[in-house]
């Protein structure tokens, strides 16, 4: 486990870092695009999704969720419901969903998002190389991550790049930013990966463990703390939060 900063605003209200290309009214673009640009190696960029992916077996149908914190959550186990929505996935079942896993990676960015552009091959997955280097790598990448409470959900708080404003370093307890405060800072950026056990999460990467047939990388946090290269089991079923580049 790789320890962390945990991250609190010292004055919403100096909330002033700004991206030119985010739009004016919204910090969601019309395609389910966030507006933070956030360093995947020395030479990219990438912008996340509006929410982690959701899927429902009935129509067949994939969006992202409406808000950051939105979650619906369960164990490896969850079940799927035909006229509900899911949102926890085996690794690599980006064509079939449903499935326990695939024996081959399927980029879940393969499928036609509903709320995403409603255009195939529009969106990926992180390798985990890329997201230990978002983590870790990037300039001041320990004030640039934490942990807290947004609307009551507790996930992990990532600032892009171009993040100039001041901290505190707190207990992420004590970091609880309500739903008027996130948006400030969402507006501004910022992105939110809700936990889907309580205070725990895991997201899939696009990267198998070489020489094992049904291992996989994900990135896991508890508490206080991330570790960036947690290997998996590719049944388990884990959130998904899509990029575009």
């Amino acid at each position: 486990m790789k320890k962390l900063l945990f991250i609190a605003i010292a004055a919403l209200g100096m909330l002033a870092c700004t991206d030119q290309n985010s739009p004016s009214n919204n910090q969601v673009a019309k395609d389910g695009l966030l507006s933070g640009k956030f360093s995947v190696s020395p030479a990219q960029q990438v912008q996340f999704s509006q929410g982690n992916l959701q899927y429902q077996e009935s129509t067949n149908t994939w969006r992202f969720a409406e808000r950051q914190y939105d979650v619906f959550g369960s164990n490896n186990n969850v079940a799927i419901k035909s006229d509900g929505w899911i949102d926890m996935f085996g690794w690599g079942t980006g064509s079939n969903p449903t499935a326990l896993k695939n024996s081959d990676f399927v980029d879940w960015g393969v499928n036609i998002i509903s709320n995403g552009g409603k255009k195939a091959r529009s969106w990926r997955t992180l390798t985990i190389k890329e997201w230990d280097y978002l983590l870790n790598g990037r300039s001041n990448a320990d004030r640039l991550k934490g942990f807290g409470f947004v609307n009551n959900v507790y996930g992990m708080i990532l600032f892009p790049d171009n993040w100039s404003n001041d901290y505190l370093v707190y207990n992420y307890e004590e970091n609880k930013f309500s739903i008027s405060q996130w948006g400030k800072m969402e507006k501004n950026g910022a992105i939110f990966l809700p936990g889907a056990f309580n205070n725990e999460g895991a997201y899939w990467s696009a990267t198998p463990i070489e020489g094992y047939s049904d291992g996989a990388y994900a990135i896991g946090f508890i508490g206080n703390d991330v570790n960036s290269e947690s290997e998996n089991s590719t049944n388990y079923k884990f959130s998904v939060r899509l990029v575009f580049y």
